[in-house]
């Protein structure tokens, strides 16, 4: 009994010896791999003959590897995993340690069943996942800045600046919103054109000839930004969408809104319908912002583009004539000035407001269906304005701006 006894104590003791045995085999089969390995790669980049360093490269990535599967295999057989992924680890090892000392060497990869494989597959995911989200906050900034070498305060804002630009467009790619595309495009442009600007000041600052002739800057205005992302939000809208807007005249002067007046008849014609409140007040004719032949021509052109297409789309122009008298219920409405963009299909409206004075103070909010705005608007044109503009009020208003404007030339002159 005793001795039965003792020869199990000593199997376990032998088995637990060898087990240990092959984890050092392993660990150190798999160090020596992978340092060979990296010596071949090195090898490879200091080689210039060509088809000498291909085959180091791949002799090193190969070596490497064997010796990288290895060291995660003996870290499996040393942290605490299922009975099955140790033993079956065990074998293989065992196996290819003793094919590799017999002078034949079996492909890892062809020996190592699936389940090991995903195990091995999660672990480096899992440290991959964890290194990157580790370095990833900081490396576009750390980048930039080892590249950006001066010592000048601009450079490293210019570093900051770009490291924000780029956090927040992967956050903004990340969402959703109908719209977001729209915004990546326009900051694009915005990039490619500063990228352009840069080419052409490093044209100016060399040593060259070419330093000595003009180059071309571009700068564009608060007026063609503004232009140009409404008119791609008009573009975006699909069929059965409303965009209602209050207007003044003077924005629309000097086709400064060329491009979004064009996005604007297409639309209509591919089924979107359009609201459009213009706003005029004495203010306005008296201090010569706004002309009575202005704003005759302005409104006259949206008339021409008002009614319904074949599509279902339709276009609706009115107008609050604060010269005479303000409509009841539509006193607030008239001090404001924004467009909400409403898709079809989606919960939230999109609301843009422009400041008429300067065109850079653009302001965009994303706003339930519902919003206050949007309620007051309705009610206004549903219950106050009622019909929509023709010429023949259209002319008579005219007559009377032109009376207002006189009356303030002549107040300025005396």
């Amino acid at each position: 009994m005793n001795t039965t006894v003792k020869r199990g104590t000593v199997t376990r003791e032998t088995q637990t010896l060898r087990e240990r045995l092959l984890q050092y085999k392993i660990r150190f089969l798999g160090g020596i791999l992978f340092l060979i390995g990296l010596l071949l790669l090195v090898s490879a980049i200091l080689m210039h003959e060509r088809p000498v360093a291909e085959y180091l490269k791949d002799s090193g990535f190969h070596v490497g590897t064997a010796g990288l599967v290895l060291m995660l295999v003996d870290w499996l057989l040393r942290k605490e995993s299922n009975d099955f992924i140790r033993q079956s680890l065990r074998e293989i090892v065992s196996d290819l340690l003793d094919e590799t000392h017999s002078g034949h060497f079996t492909r890892l990869e062809e020996r190592v069943p699936t389940a090991i494989k995903e195990e091995i597959s999660r672990v480096l995911i899992n440290d991959i996942v964890y290194i990157r989200e580790a370095v990833a906050k900081n490396a576009v900034q750390e980048v930039l800045t080892a590249r950006m070498k001066s010592g000048s305060d601009g450079a490293g804002h210019l570093a900051r600046d770009l490291s924000i630009l780029v956090e927040n467009l992967d956050l903004l790619m990340s969402r959703t919103d109908w719209a977001r595309d729209i915004y990546v495009t326009y900051l694009s442009e915005v990039v490619q054109s500063a990228g352009e600007n840069a080419k052409e000041f490093c044209e100016l600052t060399s040593d060259s000839m070419s330093a000595a002739y003009p180059r071309p800057i571009k700068l564009a205005s608060p007026a063609e930004r503004t232009d140009k992302i409404l008119a791609s939000l008009m573009r975006l809208l699909p069929s059965e969408s409303t965009y209602d807007v209050i207007s003044d005249i003077e924005s629309w002067k000097d086709k400064k809104l060329d491009d979004f007046e064009k996005a604007s008849r297409d639309a209509v014609q591919s089924g979107v319908t359009i609201r459009r409140i213009f706003v005029i007040s004495n203010n306005d004719l008296r201090d010569g912002s706004v002309t009575p032949a202005d704003a005759h021509q302005i409104i006259q052109d949206h008339l021409t583009s008002a009614g319904k297409s074949h599509n279902g789309g339709s276009y609706h122009v009115r107008l609050i004539d604060t010269t005479l008298k303000v409509p009841s219920g539509a006193g607030e409405l008239v001090k404001m000035h924004f467009g909400i963009f409403s898709p079809h299909g989606e919960p939230q409206s999109l609301q843009v407001r422009v400041d008429r004075r300067d065109f850079g103070k653009l302001s965009l909010a994303s706003l339930p269906r519902n919003s206050d705005d949007a309620t007051h608007f309705n009610r206004v044109w549903t219950n106050v304005l009622k019909d929509d503009l023709d010429p023949v009020v259209l002319t008579a208003a005219v007559e009377r701006w032109e009376k207002i404007a006189c009356e303030g030339r002549e107040q300025a002159m005396s």
